[in-house]
């Protein structure tokens, strides 16, 4: 693909092969495929889009915006999203590229065989023995290749999930990092610190053992309430303290009637009866 005979940005609006020269470059930026390496084919098959020309000059306008990296080779490489390639990402288009080469070549290893088996069995049924020994052998080489291969494409994935991971672990420690920055800036212009805070609590006892002191002092009962409880005592006062107080006088008991015997009205009391003068 010559991309030196592309025409520019402006050209292509000018003949009207886009509708609205944001379009596709919108649609390109809100896509997920963001910091990776992808060649420009495979660009335009996950997003879609059929002219190559027309990819090109709207990702070459990204770049210029500084929203696109491009890196010419034997492929052309596109970046969205950044204006920086970097060795890393170079490395993991790498180990992707090896791992979709292995996953086929796997794929192709394993029709072979199945072929093999499948000529060993005919020339089985033939009697040709000679001639499934030499399919078996090659099912047997093919078995080795892809229990190689299949390592080899273990290792790959492994190395691109630890890539993946610290990358995770990468974004992870930056907001931890974010966040310490964050809660230090707040601690300091709130004043925190563990001298105030120390200083605070001891204060804090202090008004509650104030507080304490006056709910207690607001508790107590007054004076009067004082006498008025000896009041109610000397009205509850029982018959036999009545008497010991009256002994206490020297006033005789015999002139005290026992309560119980007291006439409960004056219409129970009996007057004597006066005879008529003659």
């Amino acid at each position: 693909m010559d991309i030196h005979h592309f025409p520019s940005y402006t050209e292509l609006v000018i003949r009207g092969n886009m509708t609205t020269p944001q379009d596709l470059g919108r649609k390109l930026l809100a896509s997920v495929i963001h910091n990776r390496l992808l060649e420009l084919s495979e660009l335009a098959s996950l997003c879609g889009q059929e002219d190559l020309m027309q990819l090109y000059v709207v990702v070459h306008e990204l770049c210029r915006q500084g929203k696109a990296a491009i890196k010419e080779g034997n492929s052309l490489l596109v970046k969205l999203g950044d204006p920086h390639i970097s060795e890393l990402d170079i490395g993991v288009y790498t180990l992707e590229c090896d791992e979709r080469t292995l996953t086929r070549h796997i794929e192709e290893l394993e029709t072979e065989k199945r072929v093999a088996v499948q000529e060993a069995k005919m020339y089985v049924a033939k009697n040709m023995r000679q001639a499934a020994r030499s399919c078996l052998r090659k099912k047997h080489v093919l078995d080795s290749c892809i229990e190689k291969r299949t390592s080899a494409l273990n290792n790959i994935r492994l190395l691109l999930t630890h890539i993946h991971e610290a990358k995770s672990d990468a974004k992870v420690l930056e907001a931890y990092k974010l966040g310490v920055a964050a809660l230090k800036s707040t601690l300091k212009g709130s004043g925190l610190t563990e001298d105030s805070v120390a200083d605070t609590m001891v204060q804090l006892e202090e008004v509650l053992d104030v507080h304490h002191e006056i709910q207690t002092a607001l508790a107590q009962p007054m004076e009067a309430e004082d006498d008025l409880e000896d009041e109610l005592a000397e009205l509850l006062t029982p018959q036999n303290t009545l008497e010991k107080q009256l002994k206490e006088l020297n006033v005789p008991t015999d002139l005290l009637e026992p309560l119980d015997t007291v006439p409960a009205s004056p219409s129970c009391l009996k007057m004597p009866t006066m005879e008529p003068a003659l």
